[in-house]
């Protein structure tokens, strides 16, 4: 089984190489890389729940996130991106203006892996107290003056190819995701005339620690919540920096500082694969993502956290810049943080949490088996002849919502299991 996984991790290894999408920016608040590490050192990432873990409900959105409401009709109007020539990546989003004005990312589509994913990592990182953007789940998003394929339209509109009789018309989604991100004063910082976004798990653990023992320890503890996750698109610019205040080009004051896991599309097993064909992407199965999550290890080489030496592991990739995160060392006080919290969700909450992301309702593209093997086979000839494993979990099944749960109990299980050599 494990020998299968590697076979097919390595043949996701070109996932997804989606063009970072870069937020609100601000006047100068970080100028250089002595700024940055600064900000970084003394950034929290968590705080305390505002509700006790176990009495979290997990069929709404969190307190923090109360600007719209999930999983009910929202209308709001198509907004051309810029004309900056560059791409969108390979998920399906576009940009639209709600009614109070705001401008937001819709991400839609029943095959859209990040449409569940975001949902779920997010709503459960913001319950343990962990910051997180608001991810919300929408039912029939309507768009008005909108292409028939927005993110087709956008991406061509990006580069200045887009059909100018393009017919623009009301167009419902019925499965979508809106982002609002975590806070107003997002940081993009520039550092020698160059954009440098985000932060790395290899910082933080590393020659960015902080010297708030709290928040060293909560830092270790978010490490293996992303192993818990498998948060593998873990480059720089998937973690950002963000202060809660909204700022005017002045420094942020160190109680406002916060690291964020800004995007989490690329949790519980969720792959992008290149098109054999085209210059694009797609998401792959359901069930090859719940067969990834399901097999990945939390700790390293799937030992224990004793014999692994309290190391965690994630299957990561670097793609069109290196992850940050694929071992790394905590100590038996991350585990402990970490584990004293999940030992508080009851197996109501756990099911709860599956079903408000609606992880079973993810749907397949079709002939979706022949497309992962013509992509992993044209990048990885060598792979041909697995096609014919008996248990091969490429295939157009949903998974329902159980088996999801059932795997999100087993690794909180190896979490609380044993302890960490100290």
């Amino acid at each position: 089984m494990r020998t299968s996984l590697k076979v097919l991790m390595i043949g996701c290894c070109l996932a997804a190489c989606k063009t970072p999408a870069h937020r609100s920016e601000l006047a100068a608040a970080i100028n250089n890389d002595q700024d940055r590490h600064a900000f970084i050192s003394t950034a929290r990432v968590w705080d305390q729940p505002s509700q006790a873990v176990g009495q979290v409900d997990f069929s709404t959105m969190d307190p923090a996130c109360q600007d719209l409401k999930a999983n009910v009709p929202l209308t709001c109007t198509f907004a051309a991106p810029k004309r900056d020539g560059g791409g969108a990546g390979w998920t399906p989003k576009f940009k639209c203006i709600l009614e109070n004005g705001k401008s937001v990312t819709v991400k839609y589509g029943n095959t859209n892996a990040e449409i569940y994913n975001e949902v779920f990592s997010a709503r459960l990182m913001q319950a343990l107290g962990f910051h997180a953007d608001c991810d919300y789940p929408i039912k029939n998003l309507v768009c008005q003056n909108c292409p028939a394929d927005p993110f087709k339209y956008s991406t061509a509109y990006r580069q200045s190819k887009e059909n100018p009789s393009e017919p623009m018309a009301t167009r419902t989604f019925e499965t979508a995701m809106v982002e609002y991100f975590f806070a107003p004063g997002f940081q993009v910082p520039n550092i020698n005339g160059q954009k440098k976004e985000g932060w790395g798990f290899d910082e933080i653990l590393g020659p960015l620690r902080t010297t708030d023992p709290q928040q060293q320890i909560a830092r270790e503890a978010l490490t293996l919540l992303m192993a818990v996750i498998q948060h593998t698109d873990n480059r720089l610019d998937n973690q950002s920096l963000y202060c809660r205040q909204a700022l005017d080009g002045l420094q942020c004051p160190p109680q406002d500082r916060y690291l964020v896991v800004g995007d989490v599309g690329s949790t519980v097993g969720a792959f992008k694969l290149a098109k054999a064909s085209s210059d694009a992407g797609f998401d792959v199965p359901p069930a090859l993502s719940y067969f990834f999550w399901d097999n990945a290890p939390i700790w390293h080489n799937w030992a224990g956290a004793k014999s692994s030496n309290c190391t965690v592991q994630i299957i990561a990739f670097d793609t069109i810049s290196p992850a940050t995160l694929k071992t790394q060392k905590i100590s038996e006080a991350g585990r402990k943080f970490l584990a004293d919290m999940l030992a508080q969700l009851s197996d109501a909450q756990l099911t709860q949490l599956v079903a408000f992301a609606k992880m079973g309702e993810r749907q397949a593209e079709a002939n979706i088996t022949s497309q992962v093997w013509d992509s992993i086979t044209k990048m990885q000839p060598w792979a041909a002849p697995f096609k014919i494993i008996p248990f091969s979990p490429i295939n157009a099944k949903q998974v329902p919502n159980q088996k999801w749960t059932s795997t999100l109990r087993k690794k909180i299980n190896k979490v609380l299991e044993g302890q960490c050599p100290s």
